[in-house]
């Protein structure tokens, strides 16, 4: 196509995939049942993440879409359309794959070996095609994965994750080695409050969008060459989190027993979480956006949201609460 068409079309299928996924979960109550007249306020809560990556055309876009779709697949047991899901970003991107790794420990009979038949297809179509390029190729990146010993940059230039507020916090420079150690332990606990949750026979609606909230935490706030841009993958999880504890507070009330899930201290933490991540978006407009965004107001949201997850988690978990999440209703999916 000629330039100024395939970025049009380009943008386009982006944004459709990604409110493709949103529309989705929406239609069939993931996490919870959603009433149409409240889908407009649900997109607009995830808006201000894809209106960044549509800009320049990334393709994060496209991977939270895939991932978000991945939740609602699991969600109503198409396993086979998830696993295809959660393959096309680890292609593109690679770390997606700790969210596929996870589901398959939740679920090794219905996605695991599904997952694995997808991966394994995936990597080996390119080296069937072009057998000595892929050859040569993975050689060359494994060789600057471990010998990168670049100088360090100025702190305008880090990766937006939470050696950043070590940095600014304490004024010590996180090693790799200490920072890879850091990744694997918050990656076990959550796997394990996520198998908790399994054990405890939480629903899938309510399990699955958990498990994608933490790992999206995971794979921004802890995890490699992360830009501002990048948190759109914890948009969703936010949406889903301030509409259960803010929007819907009422409704939620009669289920958790007069109070919303987490009560008044969640709802500051998600909405100073939501405000962090506008405001480290809005500094992008202006040329001194990238001294002020060195400060980390991404990652500390991610740190937030992952707060509360842990917290509600362990919350539910130790006082033996089950997640009873009501089928949707046609008077909740489409209302007078």
């Amino acid at each position: 196509m000629p330039g100024p068409v395939g970025e049009v079309v380009w943008r386009a299928f982006l944004a459709s995939v990604c409110f493709g996924a949103l529309y989705w979960c929406s239609r069939v109550g993931v996490p919870r049942p959603l009433a149409r007249r409240d889908w407009p306020i649900f997109f607009l809560l995830v808006l201000w993440s894809v209106t960044g990556c549509l800009n320049n055309g990334q393709s994060s876009t496209q991977l939270v879409g895939c991932l978000v779709g991945a939740v609602a697949a699991c969600c109503t047991g198409r396993w086979w359309i998830a696993a295809v899901l959660v393959t096309i970003p680890t292609t593109l991107k690679l770390y997606p794959v700790a969210f596929g790794l996870l589901l398959a420990a939740l679920y090794p009979r219905q996605f695991g070996w599904r997952f694995a038949m997808t991966l394994a297809a995936a990597f080996a179509l390119p080296f069937i095609f072009r057998p000595h390029g892929m050859r040569v190729e993975h050689q060359r990146w494994w060789w600057h994965l471990t010998n990168d010993a670049k100088a360090l940059p100025a702190i305008t230039s880090w990766d937006q994750d939470v050696r950043i507020l070590r940095y600014r916090a304490f004024g010590i420079v996180m090693s790799m080695r200490a920072f890879m150690i850091l990744q694997a332990v918050i990656g076990v606990f959550i796997g394990a409050v996520c198998i908790a949750g399994r054990l405890a026979a939480w629903p899938r609606r309510g399990l699955i969008p958990r498990a994608y909230g933490m790992t999206a935490v995971w794979m921004t706030a802890f995890g490699m060459a992360t830009e501002p841009s990048t948190y759109i993958l914890v948009a969703p999880a936010l949406a889903w989190s301030l509409w259960e504890v803010w929007l819907r507070r009422s409704r939620t009330a009669a289920v958790h027993g007069g109070q919303s899930p987490g009560g008044a201290l969640s709802r500051v933490v998600l909405v100073v979480s939501y405000l962090l991540f506008l405001t480290a978006y809005a500094f992008l407009w202006f040329p001194w956006g990238h001294l002020t965004n060195s400060y980390g107001p991404g990652p500390l949201a991610g740190v937030l949201i992952l707060g509360y997850f842990i917290a509600r988690s362990w919350r539910e978990i130790r006082g033996r609460v089950r997640i009873d999440l009501p089928k949707p209703s046609p008077s909740e999916l489409n209302p007078v």
